[in-house]
């Protein structure tokens, strides 16, 4: 029986990830928009935000806000589809789609009579928030025309569970009715949870013999980190400009969980068993865990002519050297072997995201928007232990209107998302410390449903 080498075929048809790479939006930088007209305009607001979201876009814009609204954060619905069509000659098509809301954002100044011109504002926001589940399934009915046909039978799924919340301060200040100054000082909590599971087995009907494959690993790991973001704001009536720099984060402390477990075994058969038995399994508990973000300068600004305000933005992250997301140590199968030697790691390169928005007037209290940002990842396809995947760039097409009823902004508007690559996989082989090199195509698809609130107190 060639148990080993379809066995083997069937841990990458099903899509088997214990050796690899998981995650989702987990390579992306502007994949969320914060405030109201962040929104509308795909976060192409570095350099004209006028909103509470400049505590975010640019601190120093907060400077020179005449009206600082209380801003309620936009909610957001999304549906959010990922596909792996036609993996290998298998013909299993992975899937995920989940309906729920995006991250949210608010965002108040903090009335202080001995500031004078300067500002100080509160923000919370869910900088990023995904949860999905990818999962194939195979079943074969026994054969009826081809009595010596193998029969193969599995399901693999990959589960992913990643949030980060950022709480800030900004201080922000004008120098001129035209310049303003500002820094914002996050704290901020990243929590993933990536999880990978296989249950397989081939029958072969001329000797009844069975073969089993089971695998399973759970990484989960949480990390405090503090960060500023500094910004400059220079606002005239029909153009404005900002900058802004975002440092890497301070390292605080986090904590994370490893749990690794892989089971081989074969029914006896007339022949020579083709899979020998395997046990090999590990648990580790307590470890340090970190997690690293990169430098970042951003570059916007707006111009205004009769018919309406053109915005542009341009965004540099630096790379991220690779880095040891958990240490884990070495461990032996219990049923004996060579030992083993896990890692997760995370490696980011360089890149640069650019988008455009326009703004039209469509009378003295509606406003229309459009919008077109890129988002590229920032993966690095470093191989075995890399725990990135999102390595698809995405590309964002956002509208909608803005309403003003006396004091009060009313935002709708709508976003879709795209993108699609091909993603290299690492799944295990016929042994424990064995890898198979595999590439598999994914389509992102992502729609959004915007509505946002904006008071003037």
């Amino acid at each position: 029986m060639k148990s080993r080498y379809l066995l083997r075929h069937l841990l990458t048809a099903a899509l088997l990830l214990s050796a690899g790479r998981a995650g989702a939006q987990d390579a992306q930088y502007w994949d969320e928009q914060f405030g109201t007209q962040a929104n509308l305009l795909g976060g192409v607001v570095i350099g004209s935000v006028k909103d509470l979201s400049a505590v975010y876009y640019n601190p120093g814009a907060l400077g020179l806000l005449k009206d600082t609204n209380f801003l309620l954060a936009t909610k957001v619905f999304q549906y959010v589809s990922m596909k792996m069509p036609s993996l290998s000659d298998e013909q299993i098509d992975l899937t995920s789609d989940r309906v729920g809301e995006a991250p949210d954002f608010l965002a108040g100044e903090i009335p202080f009579s001995w500031l004078g011109n300067d500002h100080l504002a509160y923000s919370i926001l869910t900088r990023h928030r995904s949860s999905f589940e990818i999962k194939g399934r195979r079943v074969d009915p026994m054969p009826t025309d081809d009595p010596d046909a193998l029969v193969k039978s599995g399901e693999g799924r990959l589960q992913q569970n990643l949030s980060e919340y950022w709480g800030g301060i900004t201080w922000a200040m004008p120098l001129n009715p035209h310049v303003g100054l500002g820094a914002t000082l996050y704290g901020a909590v990243h929590s993933q949870r990536n999880r990978s599971d296989l249950d397989a087995a081939v029958v072969d009907p001329a000797d009844g013999s069975v073969a089993l494959v089971t695998g399973l690993e759970d990484l989960d790991y949480w990390n405090a980190r503090l960060l500023v973001k500094l910004g400059v704001s220079y606002q005239r009536a029909s153009y404005s400009l900002g900058l802004t720099l975002m440092t890497p984060g301070l390292d605080l402390f986090g904590q994370g969980s490893y749990f690794r477990q892989r089971a081989d075994a074969q029914s006896p058969s007339s022949g020579e068993a083709s899979v020998d038995p395997l046990l090999s399994s590990s648990y580790q508990d307590g470890l340090d865990a970190h997690f690293h973000n990169p430098w970042s300068v951003g570059l916007g600004g707006s111009w205004s002519g009769h018919r309406g305000t053109l915005h542009f933005s341009v965004e540099w992250f630096d790379a991220v050297e690779q880095y040891d997301v958990v240490q884990l140590a070495p461990y032996s199968p219990q049923t004996g072997g060579e030992e083993i030697a896990p890692v997760k790691v995370q490696e980011l390169r360089s890149v640069i995201n650019w988008g455009l928005g326009i703004e039209v007037p469509l009378s003295n209290t509606i406003y229309s928007y459009g919008s077109f940002a890129t988002d590229y990842s920032a993966a690095v396809p470093s191989g075995e232990g890399d725990i990135t995947f999102a390595d698809w760039n995405i590309y964002q097409i956002t509208g909608g209107v803005e309403i003003g009823i006396k004091s009060t902004r009313i935002t709708l508007g709508a976003g879709y998302s795209f993108g699609a690559n091909s993603i290299q996989l690492f799944v295990p082989g016929g042994d424990e410390n064995e890898v198979v090199d595999s590439r598999v195509h994914v389509d992102y698809r992502r729609l959004k449903l915007m509505l946002g609130l904006s008071l003037n107190l």
